[in-house]
Parts: C-alpha cells; structure tokens; sequence
C-alpha cells in the first residue's frame, strides 16, 4: 500500500540543509542569487519580542512523549461482555469519527504473574480470542531494514517485567496465523530502535471477526511469567490521520493458560475489571528544551534542545517543545502580515534518510487543546525541517526563503491570543547531530483599534456589494437604525478584520451582513475564525442578527448551520416576492412585507431568490408560495435570528424601520461598554474619570476592581448614569490596582467590561491642583470627525488661583505646555511638546500620523492638552 505521512514526504536538500513537508515524494533543487528580507520591518509594530536575556519568562516545555494509557476494559465491539481494548472513543478531527487508535502510539498491557512452576502437563499453552483492527504490513520503506509499519505482538518476562523476549504464534495448533512482521517501522518512531529492534508482530489490518489465537509457554514451565500484549504505531495511517478506518488497535478476550492434561492455570474473562492487569503507555523519553549560555545569537542566553552535557541531541532519541507565553492577537490587523520570526542554528544527521530528526513550528488557538503547523492554513502542507546550519546563526524566514518558503505567518489566527511551539525531535542512534538553539523571538504586524462600542455593531462581511444606486447595503441598516434613535457603528473585515467575540460582547448587539457572499460567488460564506468568534460571542449571551442568502449554498450540512440554527435542510431558490409574517409573533405579527430585488445588483437569479428552510428553530417569516420559513429565531441564554432575504429588499422605508425596531426590541440591546480615559492618584485615593455613555435607557454604571491583569475582578461601587468619576478610597500606597467599567440599562443587562487601565497608587498633590477647572483650559479640535488633517486649538483662559502668572522676562519658569495623542488603548501615538501660547491661544494641525510619520489606521484617538498641572482631554475621530 502507499503510506501517506503527516509530517513529511517532500524533501528538499540544499548545501547540507534539508526541508520536509506532506506532498509526493520529490527532489527539488533551488537556483538564483541569494536575497533576504528584513521581517524586522520597522513599518510594522512589535507585537511580541523576547531575547532571552532575562530569563525563560513565560515559556514552559513539553515532553511530547508522554501518553494517555489507550489499554482498557471495555463493551465496545467485545467478544463476550467485555474485552480488552487498545483504542479510544471519538478524538476531533479524526477519520473515523466513532473511535479507533490514533498516531505514535506505544500501549503495553501486562498480565498478572502467572505460576508455572506447578505443571502437570508436558506441554503449556496461552491461548486467547482476538480481533486485530490495524494497519497492513508493507515493507520497504524508509528503508529495507524495516518491513512494516504498525504492529502487534506478545511478550513474556521471567523475572517480574524487568526483561522481555517475543512470543511467537503456535502455528501447529493455528496453522495461517503466524506474525506477517519483523521489523515495524513503529518501534523506530517511538524511539525505541535498539531494546525493540527487528521484533516480530502482526500487520494484520482490519479484521471485523473473533478468531482465537495461542501461543506455546511450555520453554517457560517451572517459572512464574508474565504475559504482555503490545500496539505500537508510527506517525500515519491510523483512524487518526489514515484514509482507512481500524476501529481500535486490537481487542483481546478469554485469556486461558492450561496444559495438555486440561488443568488450567491462569483465566481471565474481562468481567472483573482489570485487577492486577497493569495498562501503561511507553516511559517518557523526558524533555530536553532548557535556557543556555553556552551558544548564543545575541549576549549570553538561547533556548536550547539537547542535551546540556554533550551539547548533542540525547542518543536515546527525543520528542519535546516549546512552547511560547500566550500571543495577543486579538487588536492585530488581518490586512496586513503579521509574522513571527526567530533565529536559529542547528544540525540534524539522518542517516537513514527517514525524516526521523529535524524540527517543526506549530501553533495553537485554544489554549493547547489542538496544534497546526504553522505553514498548513497557508500551503496545505505540514513542513519540518533537517539538515545544518554549519554551527552558523541564520533567521529562519531569511534561510528558508532562499530555498523558496514563505515566512511563517500567523494572520490565520489573527483575532486570536495564540501560542507556537517548536517542535524538535531525533530518533535513537548515534551521532544524532548537535541539535537546535534558538534566540531572539519576535513577532511583527499592524496594530489596528476598534472604535468604541455603540448600542448596535454592524458588521459588513459581503465582499463590497453595491446596490445600483452605489450605496454599500449596510447603509440600509445605519439608515433604519438612524431613523429609530439607535447609535450604531459600522465595521468591516478590510479595515478593521474579524471582530472577536469579546469586543461584539461590548456592543449592544450585532448585525452580521453577508449580503450575497457565498460560495456561489466563489467567497467562503463565512470565515472559520470568524464563526469561532459568532460562537463565541454567542456562548458570552450575545444577540446577532445573521443575514446570509447564499450561506447554504453548497455549504450545507455544517456544523454552525446543523447546531445552532438548528436547519435540517433548505430548499434552494424558492420563490418569494412577499414575506408573510406568523400571527402572535413578536417580530412579524401582522407583518406582510413586499421584497423587490432589482436594485440589488448582483442578483443574477431572478426577483424571487431566496433559500427556503426546514428546521427545528422558531420560523419567524414564511415565504408567500411554499410557505417554507425564511427566518428563525432562537432564544435563551443567547438570541439569535436568521434570515435568507436581504432586509434591504423592503424598498418601503417605513416598513423596513418597523421590522428593524422590532428586531431590535426583541433583541434588547446590551448598553456599550463604557470607556474609561484616566486613572489618578490623589490624597483621597484612585480617581476614575470615564465617558459618557449613548444609550437612552442607561440607569448607571458599576465599578470593577482587580489585584491582577486578569482579574478576578470584584464590583466595588455602583453609580448613576450622571456620574463620569469615581474615588476609590480603599487603596494602599504603592499597590497596584486595574480598574474597569461596566455599564447596566432599565433591563439590570450589563455590557462588557470598559478597557483595562492599570495604575499604582501614590499619594500626590491635591486633585484641585492636578486637574484645571472647565473655564481653565479650552480645547477644540475641528473638523471632527476628519479624513486628512484636523486643527487642534487650545486656549489658556482664566486660570484664578490655579495657575501663577509669570511675567515675560521669566518665560523660561512658564509651566510647559505639550498636546499628547493616545489611541483607544491609551497608548502615546504622537506627542506635540514644548508648544508656546501666543496671546493664550494657538494652533496645532494634526494630519493623522504618528511620531515616526507613519499614518495612523482609523478609529478612536485622544487629544490631551497639558498646561503644568493642568490638562484637558477631547476625542478625535479618524477616518480613512
């Protein structure tokens, strides 16, 4: 049969360097001059940078050899009532979804003693019901010293399991059932080539009937034994990663030992659970990552895999990561790179030219539950790495895009707080090579802000469809909701990327737009990391509005439409012209609306295109011919309505506004997280100060506090809607303390927490004299919001007692004044100091750049006018 690998089965090998990844067995060779790129690209942000001068900070490592125990007890599939099973029940993502066994396994079941020392008889025989469900013996690849790939085989010790020899079948009892294996190519990838060498087992494949089994111990009379059943498998071909479906490893029942006189010796039926029987996976091999100044790229410390006494790769084989300190990706740019890049040096000797020793990145999204290679989302391959460096450091994008790789990326997970791991491993022989050292971590990409919550997020997510008027279609919701005293904001995945679930928790409440997105129109309907962040938001209480007409569109069944929707099927272009609305319904009681889809522009399917439903949700609109649900609506802790037809079809604004403010009604929009601009010392204690919040129906505001970044966050106040500041008066000198702001409405709905600011309490001046009354200082900045530039005019007024007068020959002793810039996250983007008042007014134009030049994305910003103790803080909008 053909194996089919996970890790590697393209080899590229350039000047002692060697690159893998899953793709038909090939030579490729590289030519051209060489070139690199600096991904240390100063256009971009840092995101993340470690140099490892201060330490392993963070990073922590895994033995990737350790395993769950696979060898159980179980109904499944059992001979009578119970059997042993090597196997597990459905993992994600695996090719059989019901159970089977999975890749790299090495599960060892061992039977009690058994006391031979008393036999009668002349001849002893360990005889037993099996079924074998792995994979078929091959042979001749990687090399001819092995024969096979996964592999079964029994095993006897004479002195308690310290040593073991092979069993072999008795052929004369069951002729045809000899092993078919001698050299399984699983012993090797398990790291277990010298103990297990060249050991014999069955290659058998998938065998769906019991059939019994025996094997001669009479060499072993006069001793006490144990017996031992072993399942070992390499990295493919499995239910896990194969083409095939085995259903398990191997199931064993009625284990008798017994002599040719019929006395028996030892007896296990399975129906007593596993009594002294031991089930273990292999010894961990241990983990071999750890910080080093003994090779370095930058003074004096890298992340090392080896071992720390030889300075080479452990000749007992090794398998182990690191893993990085989580990665916020949450506020990064889809639209542009984000890339991680490291710098390496390293060097891996295969001598049997079988992708047993290299290294490999992946990353993972879910808090290390399930990991991807890095370059998977992005070539549909799975890529490691072998070879040497020549004890040389390279960076490893520049290296491995001379040979023609793309840098690592990490926009897949964009919107994500991420972790990568490399992954480096040998197998057991000698001089395995010196291994790898890694230094000087960092990760690159564009910061980009989400404006700040409003009462309804809508989210454009239709690829740029315009009406034939030019009009997006998102601008008939701002128009609807405009029209019904909402406040609203308007976001798409161009400009802003992929809201995540937490920043849609902040708003009142989504309308996710996908017009006529599908794959109908070749566009993936919706993104899978943006499904993961709907999901999301909807486990957090979240209330969406999703309008996709070609979401089924060869796109059904899915699990989102299965699950959550709960659609059992739909009806492709069914006729519509009129939605007849479902008497005693909250959202459409009495509600017959005509659909026109002429000014849609793209509609190449006729007037009357919709997708008619079938499922066990709410319907909310029938369709006016079949009667068949357009619209579902779910509720409970989350609220969610569905719909096939465009909302902007009901050309009748009037009627469209109706259906909108019942949608909304229904909905019962959160309030917006509130935003928090500043956090003082004062004698008093914290002072918060915080902006006011849209929403009509707000009734006030709760504090949190926490010790930790992370929380817990505890309520310590709740105030009025009036209220924009709050003292926090239970605070010690020199703590540190993080504050947030949660707004709550009529309802007693509380958004989602505020931004985070974190301050360290000391005592200062007075608040009177650390902040200007409002007639101090004026600032204005206008127009606002602006495109290319805005002006920002401060003026001095009448500072009474507040401010000393200085008269002109004493200039120099004048407070200074400076106008600062935060964005939304409270980070200085641009900083006009040392600015003069002429006649205690001036101007300052402000073009939308920061302090490099560089132009700043659109959002929210801050303006700070600061005149000696004095300051005053407007809002800017940015657009682009």
């Amino acid at each position: 049969m053909v194996k089919s690998f996970k890790l590697c089965l393209l080899l590229l090998l350039l000047g002692g360097i060697g690159l893998a990844k899953s793709s038909p067995k090939s030579l490729l060779r590289a030519t051209g001059n060489e070139h690199h790129h600096n991904y240390r690209n100063p256009d971009l942000d840092t995101i993340f940078i470690d140099d490892l001068e201060s330490g392993a900070v963070g990073w922590t490592f895994q033995d990737l050899t350790v395993q769950d125990t696979f060898w159980h007890i179980s109904d499944t599939n059992a001979y009578i009532g119970h059997s042993f099973w090597c196997g597990t029940r459905t993992k994600p993502d695996w090719v059989n979804q019901e159970l089977g066994y999975g890749d790299e396994w090495a599960q060892f079941l061992i039977s009690p003693p058994i006391d031979l020392t008393s036999v009668s008889g002349d001849s002893v025989l360990l005889r037993m019901w099996q079924r074998p469900s792995c994979e078929y013996a091959s042979g001749g690849y990687p090399g001819p010293q092995w024969d096979a790939w996964d592999c079964l085989t029994a095993w006897v010790s004479t002195d308690d399991g310290t040593t073991w020899k092979p069993l072999f079948p008795d052929t004369i009892r069951y002729p045809g059932w000899n092993y078919n294996a001698f050299a399984s190519w699983a012993w090797y990838w398990n790291m277990l080539v010298g103990e297990y060498d060249s050991i014999p087992g069955w290659g058998l494949g998938p065998i769906s009937d019991w059939y019994e089994i025996g094997f001669d111990l009479t060499p072993y009379k006069d001793s006490i034994i144990r017996v031992r059943f072993s399942g070992v498998s390499d990295p493919a071909e499995s239910d896990q990663s194969g083409s095939g479906a085995y259903y398990g490893m191997w199931y064993i029942d009625e284990i008798q030992v017994y002599d040719n006189l019929n006395n028996t010796y030892f007896y296990e039926d399975c129906e007593s659970g596993m009594g002294e029987w031991i089930a273990k996976p292999r010894d961990p091999i241990g983990n071999f990552w750890h910080l080093t100044t003994f090779e370095y790229h930058t003074p004096t410390h890298s992340f090392y895999s080896g071992d720390p006494n030889t300075h080479q790769l452990p000749l007992v084989g090794s398998y182990c990561a690191l893993v990085s300190p989580p990665i916020d990706l949450s506020k990064v740019s889809s639209s542009d790179s984000c890339i991680i890049d490291f710098y390496i040096n390293f060097e891996y000797n295969d001598p049997y030219d079988d992708y047993g020793q290299g290294y490999l990145i992946e990353v993972t999204s879910d808090g290390g539950q399930t990991w991807t290679n890095i370059y998977l989302p992005y070539t549909g391959s799975n890529y490691f790495f072998t070879g040497s460096t020549g004890d040389q450091w390279f960076s490893h994008n520049e290296l491995w895009e001379y040979y023609g790789l793309m840098p690592m990326m990490l926009n897949y997970w964009v919107g994500y707080s991420v972790q990568v791991r490399i992954v480096s491993f040998n197998r057991r022989f000698a001089n395995p090579g010196y291994g790898l050292y890694l230094d000087d971590i960092i990760v690159t990409g564009k910061y980009i802000e989400f404006p700040r919550p409003q009462q309804v997020l809508i989210f454009d997510d239709d690829i740029g469809a315009l009406d034939t008027w030019g009009f997006g279609w998102e601008k008939y919701y701002e128009s609807a909701i405009a029209n019904l005293g909402y406040t609203f904001l308007t976001i798409n995945e161009v400009d802003q990327g992929i809201p995540d679930s937490l920043y849609m928790r902040k708003n009142g409440m989504v309308i996710w737009n996908l017009g006529p997105k599908g794959l109908r129109y070749g566009a993936e309907p919706i993104a899978g990391r943006a499904l993961n962040q709907i999901i999301g938001y909807l486990r957090m209480g979240g209330k969406i509005l999703l309008v996709g007409q070609d979401y089924l569109y060869d796109n059904f069944p899915n699990p989102f439409a299965d699950s959550i929707l709960s659609i059992i099927n739909y009806n492709e272009a069914t006729g519509c012209d009129t939605i007849i609305g479902i008497i005693g319904d909250p959202i459409s009681n009495g509600l017959n609306y005509p659909l026109d889809f002429t000014h849609l522009d793209g509609n190449t399917y006729g007037i009357d295109f919709v997708d008619g439903l079938i499922s066990n949700a709410q319907p909310v609109f029938y369709t006016n011919r079949t009667y068949q649900p357009i619209m579902l609506k779910k509720s409970g802790d989350y609220r969610l309505l569905f719909a096939t037809f465009p909302i902007e079809a009901i050309t009748h604004a009037p009627m469209r506004d109706t259906l909108l403010r019942r949608i909304i009604n229904w909905f019962d929009p959160y309030p917006p997280a509130p935003f928090l601009t500043e956090a003082i010392s004062i004698p008093a204690g914290v002072k918060l100060f915080w902006l006011k919040n849209p929403p009509s129906d707000l009734a006030g505001y709760n504090v949190y506090r926490a010790r930790n970044e992370n929380g817990p966050f505890m309520i310590i106040a709740s105030l009025s809607a009036s209220e924009t500041t709050y003292v926090d008066n239970m605070v010690i000198e020199d703590s540190t303390y993080y504050y947030g702001i949660k707004a709550y409405d009529y309802s007693i709905q509380e958004s989602g927490m505020s931004n985070i600011i974190e301050i360290t309490y000391h005592v200062g001046i007075d608040e009177t004299n650390k902040r200007a009354t409002p007639g101090a200082l004026n600032l204005v900045v206008y127009p606002n919001p602006f495109r290319e530039k805005t002006e920002i005019r401060y003026e001095i007024g009448d500072m009474g007692n507040y401010m000393p007068v200085y008269p002109i020959s004493h200039i120099s002793h004048r407070p200074s004044f400076s106008i600062k810039i935060y964005d939304a996250t409270g980070r200085l983007v641009k900083n006009f100091s040392r600015l003069t008042v002429n006649g205690q007014r001036s101007t300052v134009v402000w073009s939308g750049e920061d302090d490099l030049g560089r132009n700043l994305p659109a959002g929210i910003y801050f303006v700070r006018f600061e005149a000696g103790e004095f300051n005053r803080i407007e809002k800017a909008i940015l657009l682009r």
